[in-house]
């Protein structure tokens, strides 16, 4: 934001065991299964679907590792039964497909997010699939059948505040990278789904009908300006009393009133010359309406030091020539005016008596 001051202001058929895998599909059209008679087990799924979008949370002024960015469920029911006189262990997980097996969590492609899937049933209980993290069932008797209704959700989260810039998730990509997995004790040894062995399974084709997630940039927490111009009139001085070039006399104070601050709100400010965009020194251009020469204008801050000049900074850099911090709100709904004061000063030239006139710009700006 601009203001003038002074001063006027502007501003993501296998063979004995068990394994389920359903792929999630960017597709648009409903899921489909097939059922698988093996050796030592069997496994049929149905009832998948009740699916919902991802929806997207608006985020925090302030956002913090954990925050769950956006969610979606889905679910899907799994039957199996025991054949065999040998005890089986039935597992349920996820892992990724693109990284050889390995489990979660999925790269979404978007720094600083992650992507969770969890799972909630009368069996398994809740929790979120990673690397040792998968529960057990054991089955003993032939003809044992056990139906598993599975509710599975999958979170966005964020893992890395500092590093959130919001972008963008080709779905497409991550959900190929994701299987959820049901199997016997050599599925998960292996992490891999190839036909041998004693593993046994079933492949399941998921539609959640996504498209490419966008993720929304941080929020910046601010302050509002309470001003839109600043007039500073200063009480006139004697000649006498500037004689010595940087002699600095007079004083008016003045503030940049800035309030409802959210919390962790930091406005950096730069005042800009008016009169002398490129000036990059502390004293302001008189402006050309002023009669009197040899004198300017400084901004002192609370510590005594002089504001230097620069651009019209619309960003926060330290590369950035006189713009500085004014301070960092603690709270919501606080106060943070700065304060300043507008002094004379001997400048270069002849000094002469008259009108003295300057104008400065303001920006206001947050990280």
């Amino acid at each position: 934001m601009k203001k003038n001051i002074f001063l006027t202001s502007r501003r993501e058929r296998y063979k004995a065991g068990l394994l389920l895998l359903l792929l999630l599909l960017c597709t648009t059209s409903r899921p489909s299964f097939a059922a698988l008679q093996v050796n030592s087990c069997s496994l049929a799924a149905s009832g998948a679907g009740g699916e919902t979008p991802f929806v997207i949370k608006a985020l925090p002024v302030t956002l913090t590792n954990g925050f769950v960015l956006g969610s979606m469920n889905f679910s899907v029911v799994t039957t199996f039964t025991k054949t065999g006189t040998t005890v089986d262990y039935l597992y349920l997980g996820g892992w990724s497909m693109l990284a050889a097996g390995t489990v979660m969590p999925v790269s979404t492609g978007v720094p600083g997010v992650r992507m969770s899937v969890s799972v909630s049933d009368a069996l398994f209980g809740g929790y979120e699939w990673g690397n040792t993290e998968k529960a057990t069932q054991p089955l003993f008797v032939p003809g044992t059948k056990i139906t598993i209704a599975n509710r599975v959700t999958v979170q966005l989260i964020v893992t890395d505040a500092s590093i959130y810039q919001g972008g963008v998730i080709h779905w497409l990509s991550v959900a190929r990278g994701f299987a959820l997995v049901s199997g016997n004790a050599q599925v998960w040894s292996t992490k891999s789904v190839a036909t041998g062995g004693s593993r046994c399974g079933d492949l399941l084709a998921f539609n959640i009908g996504a498209t490419d997630i966008v993720l929304p940039p941080p929020t910046v927490a601010t302050c509002d300006l309470g001003a839109t111009d600043i007039v500073v009139a200063l009480d006139p001085v004697d000649t006498s009393s500037l004689q010595t070039q940087g002699d600095r006399v007079g004083g008016q104070a003045f503030s940049i009133p800035l309030g409802s601050c959210a919390k962790d709100a930091k406005p950096y400010i730069t005042f800009t010359d008016s009169s002398n965009k490129a000036n990059r020194t502390n004293i302001l251009s008189l402006s050309p309406s002023s009669t009197a020469t040899g004198v300017g204008l400084v901004l002192e801050k609370s510590d005594g030091n002089l504001v230097t000049f620069g651009a019209e900074n619309a960003s926060v850099s330290a590369s950035n020539v006189g713009q500085f911090l004014i301070g960092s709100s603690t709270a919501a709904g606080g106060s943070m005016p700065l304060n300043l004061t507008a002094r004379y000063i001997r400048a270069e030239g002849v000094l002469k008596s008259g009108n003295v006139k300057a104008d400065a710009i303001f920006t206001v700006a947050y990280p």
